[in-house]
């Protein structure tokens, strides 16, 4: 129907009519008589649509004349004291990416960024620089990611950033719109200017009709942005930003079934992207796509994952309700996805008959609320040690879990294994010969380790605490 509201209008009359608010026309229904009541009707349109795994806004392009101008402002002593480990690319830009730094699986997905892109460095806790533009399809699939953006102008205050922007000579059209936005990753050692002040100033320096920050990105051609740092501030035009995932994709949100020792999002996303990347290195991604398996799914956030990132995936769990708990949980979305649903059967990790793949992501049942080897005593002592305020390590026999280890070592060239306690020596014990195993959460609750049969280096500078930030 075309009229979106419908009024019913019912009388003490032997007759009950329906009002359509935009015809005016009458539509006779039943012949009761009732009270008088004045009852609102909202009617929806249902309609089938597919949406995109990862909106973000339209790729744009810095005008090549505020680049140019960039090299000389960026070649000053003092831009060159807040960005020193800034790379000049091919095209002349300098381009950084920007990263969630406040979420607790920080150092899992600036990991994923770093072995995603390879030439990338993390010059602040949250801000990478990169030699070249990265490509559209390696950034909608970052887990954590913000922004990307050329940087034109650093300076060590506000008031010499301001400066700096004159020299820049910012001019747009008068059919240009464009917009300023502010981020404080860190106090500014030399003095804070607040972020409405400091935006009101770029915009004065800005010849161009200015827009407001939600307006939508087809509608703003230019999109600015200033960062706050310890060493200073620096300024640069946003290339390519990055959307909220629609709530009908987000699996950690419109699952129907929930899994308390369930991997969260954020995290899965960055596992199943370090797996692809070190797979890709090791191969030299010669052999195509890889097959991604869980042998240990439970509620099915890793093989979401991967499917999200159009990779073919299958899964299995011991335990039957865990399968059929994956199994809705995939269904659920399959109407707004793209290729088939991964395949999620019943089995051991620990069965000599588990099928092969290229990549293993699993969140392994061992940690600190569900353990393999762990008995129902000792969860219960370990759960009253926690609810005291003691976070010791729950006593697990790790025998159990070395016989699935040793089943899927060979089962695939990449490993990846989340836990919620160390398992160095037991991969080594197994025969896992380059392990790399980093703490993903604060207050070393859960751990990721990366084993492969290549070359795989964990960054040394990533923070393990790093601080908060705030995006006005």
């Amino acid at each position: 129907p075309v009229d979106m509201f419908a009024r019913f209008n019912i009388s003490r009359t032997p007759h009950m009519f329906i009002k359509n608010t935009s015809s005016d026309s009458f539509v006779h229904t039943i012949d009761k008589p009732c009270i008088q009541r004045h009852v609102y009707l909202k009617v929806t349109c249902s309609k089938k649509r597919r949406f995109e795994r990862f909106p973000h806004t339209v790729v744009s392009n810095t005008p090549e004349e505020w680049q140019a101008n960039a090299l000389d402002v960026l070649q000053t002593p003092e831009a060159s004291a807040v960005v020193p480990n800034l790379q000049l690319s091919k095209s002349g830009g300098h381009w950084v990416l920007l990263m969630y730094r406040d979420t607790d699986f920080y150092r899992a997905q600036a990991l994923q960024l770093m072995s995603r892109i390879p030439d990338s460095k993390e010059m602040w806790c949250g801000v990478f620089s990169t030699s070249n533009a990265a490509k559209p399809n390696t950034l909608k699939d970052l887990s954590g990611f913000r922004a990307e953006m050329d940087v034109l102008c650093a300076a060590p205050s506000a008031l010499q950033l301001l400066s700096g922007l004159d020299k820049l000579d910012l001019k747009l059209g008068s059919d240009k719109r464009f917009s300023v936005s502010f981020g404080r990753y860190s106090t500014c050692a030399a003095g804070s200017m607040g972020n409405v002040e400091i935006r009101r100033r770029v915009a004065d320096v800005v010849t161009g009709e200015p827009a407001s920050l939600d307006a939508e990105a087809s509608k703003v051609d230019h999109r600015l942005a200033v960062l706050e740092l310890e060493e200073g501030y620096i300024l640069g035009r946003l290339r390519y930003v990055a959307h909220p995932v629609p709530k009908e994709l987000d699996f950690g949100a419109s699952k129907p079934q929930n899994y308390s020792a369930g991997l969260p999002t954020a995290l899965a996303d960055a596992g199943v992207n370090i797996a692809v990347s070190t797979w890709c290195a090791d191969t030299n991604c010669t052999q195509g796509s890889p097959l991604v398996l869980d042998p240990c799914c439970g509620s099915g956030s890793l093989l979401f994952a991967a499917w999200a990132r159009g990779l073919e995936a299958r899964g299995s769990d011991a335990e039957i309700s865990m399968v059929e708990m994956s199994r809705r949980n995939l269904k659920h979305f399959r109407h707004q996805m793209e290729g088939p649903m991964p395949d999620v059967q019943v089995g051991d990790a620990s069965n000599c008959s588990l099928g092969e793949a290229d990549v293993i992501v699993t969140n392994l049942p061992f940690g600190r609320v569900v353990s393999m080897g762990a008995t129902r005593e000792s969860r219960r002592s370990h759960l009253s040690e926690v609810s005291r305020g003691n976070n010791e390590t729950l006593s697990i026999d790790p025998h159990p879990l070395e016989g699935v280890l040793s089943n899927l070592r060979d089962k695939a060239r990449t490993h990846v294994f989340f836990t919620g306690q160390p398992i160095t020596h037991l991969l080594k014990t197994c025969g896992y010969i380059l392990v790399t195993e980093i703490v993903v959460s604060r207050y070393a609750r859960r751990y990721m380790s990366v084993c492969t049969k290549g070359n795989f280096k964990q960054p040394d500078e990533l923070q393990h605490h790093p601080p908060h930030s705030t995006l006005y």
